[in-house]
């Protein structure tokens, strides 16, 4: 059996329902766009957590997903690392490195040099 509760908002139709013995009593949220009825239903407990979001959404205090944050800082890191690499070619095969990784390499192959000079 389910219920109309009174919505603040015209445009935002809520339906009480069970949801049986495992959601408990749940509260669909729906609303009409465009001529389609979008929807989705949340149980009691997740209700007090979605409310104070949607309060602090309402007032211009959300705050962002860190994992959002984080993802945005690795892409940004690649980017970087990519912006960073060099093609080089010898013959039919190809290495991409780092400009950090060149430079390492000429040094490298300048103290061989040297080595090989004292030998």
């Amino acid at each position: 059996m389910s219920t109309q509760i009174k919505s603040s908002n015209p445009e935002i139709i809520l339906t009480r329902f069970s949801g049986g013995e495992d959601r408990g009593t749940c509260l669909d949220i729906s609303m009409e766009r465009d001529g389609y009825l979008y929807h989705t239903s949340i149980r009691r407990d997740q209700a007090a957590g979605l409310a104070a979001d949607l309060l602090s959404f309402a007032n211009s205090q959300e705050e962002q997903d860190q994992t959002v944050e984080q993802l945005e800082a690795e892409l940004e890191a690649t980017r970087k690392k990519i912006s960073e690499t060099k093609y080089l070619s010898f013959g039919m095969s190809a290495l991409l490195v780092t400009e950090q990784e060149l430079e390492q390499a000429v040094i490298n192959a300048h103290l061989d040099a040297c080595d090989e000079e004292q030998d």
